[in-house]
């Protein structure tokens, strides 16, 4: 995720009319952006009723996956990291690991956190001020830095959050005019906080290739106030294509039509660094909260590996889920063995499989979900596991 690419500037300017409908963005490469350290920026527009949001800084050691490196934000959640303090906003984590084009695996990273901790502050010109970011370090085994990665999880300085200005009416003149007409003391707070809810982060995911082996994940979220941290342990495996494989499972409550995300995701023109989780046209996300509610839908994705050539029917791979309480490790629900033949790609040895679990008659405590594939030559692969609880 790592590539060398020159320094891009980036810089907002918004033209106060309704609901701020001008708006503009501009970016360029800088003359020697190569030089070391980092470096001030000042954007000035000779135009009245204009909002500026731009960068203050850049620096020569950030990278499409690293754009806080170096930065006074990212150097401060490097100290947030470092304490080894939990801080104030609660992260939940869930990590895995699936199989890489390149050598060893893929990591899939997703977190949560309550949106309604995040410090942020509506400015009287209707604008929301909102700084969130996060950094993850890999630590090998000998504790050297395998790789990092950061970003701003929302309202980036050249971007910032919901403008909903008219250039006229300050948030304070409104509260006044509505409390004349007998409304509300704050009624320009109760318009807002929908649009808070639209604009504010309360998850985040991202992928991450390593060679095989064991790492620590170590993860900081800021709102450049207060903090949060956690921790996972990650073993990558070395996949031989010549044996029967299982990725990591993985727990997920969000899915929706694969096509469609495509479409917005080519129109996006994001960075070709993520690799959706699809099964049968539908594309599934990783909760990064593993604790769910009766109500609620868990979903298992896991990804099985047939020996190359590609396998067909006559291979015999099928899939076996069960549920063990956590506490007890007694067998709660040993499900029917999954044919894979039904989820197998032409040309492909990748089985994508997802699959319903329920858990509305599931009493509240903790559980285990294991996974295992095997195929019609007698091979088995190891247990994969997860946890998660039910409210």
């Amino acid at each position: 995720m790592d590539w060398p690419v020159p320094h891009y500037i980036f810089a907002s300017a918004v033209d106060y009319g309704l609901l701020a409908r001008n708006r503009y963005d501009i970016s360029f490469v800088p003359q020697g952006s190569g030089s070391a350290g980092c470096h001030k920026i000042r954007v000035k527009v000779d135009r009245r009723s204009t909002i500026v949001a731009a960068r203050e800084e850049y620096c020569a050691n950030e990278s499409p996956s690293d754009i806080l490196n170096g930065s006074a934000f990212g150097n401060q959640m490097e100290q947030d990291l470092a304490s080894g303090q939990p801080g104030l906003i609660p992260l939940a984590l869930q990590t895995g690991v699936l199989r890489s084009e390149q050598s060893g695996g893929r990591v899939q990273i997703s977190f949560q956190f309550p949106m309604d901790l995040l410090y942020r502050k509506w400015s009287q010109d209707w604008i929301l001020h909102a700084t969130v970011g996060l950094l993850g370090m890999i630590y090998r085994r000998d504790g050297s830095l395998a790789s990092r990665f950061s970003d701003f999880a929302c309202c980036t300085p050249y971007s910032s959050g919901f403008v909903f200005g008219n250039g006229f009416m300050t948030m304070d003149r409104s509260n006044e005019l509505t409390k004349q007409l007998g409304f509300g003391p704050d009624v320009a707070s109760e318009l807002v906080a929908p649009l808070e809810v639209g604009t504010l982060p309360a998850r985040y995911e991202t992928q991450l290739d390593l060679p095989a082996g064991e790492y620590d994940l170590r993860i900081v979220l800021s709102d450049d106030k207060e903090f949060g941290r956690a921790e996972a342990h990650l073993k990558v495996e070395n996949y031989d294509e010549t044996d029967l494989a299982l990725s990591s499972v993985f727990l997920c409550n969000r899915y929706r039509d694969a096509h469609v995300a495509e479409v917005e995701t080519k129109a996006a023109n994001f960075a070709p660094q993520y690799v959706p989780l699809v099964s049968k046209g539908v594309r599934f996300t990783p909760a990064g909260n593993t604790s769910f509610e009766t109500g609620e839908p868990l979903i298992a994705y896991f990804e099985i590996y047939a020996p190359r050539p590609a396998a067909g029917p006559e291979a015999g791979i099928q899939a076996h889920l069960k549920i063990i309480n956590a506490k007890s490790g007694a067998l709660v629900k040993d499900f029917p063995a999954v044919d894979a033949a039904t989820y197998e790609q032409p040309g492909s040895t990748v089985i994508p499989i997802a699959r319903s679990i329920p858990i509305a008659n599931l009493p509240k405590g903790q559980y285990r979900l294991e996974v295992q594939a095997s195929d019609a030559a007698g091979h088995q692969t190891p247990w994969q596991v997860n946890s998660f609880s039910i409210q």
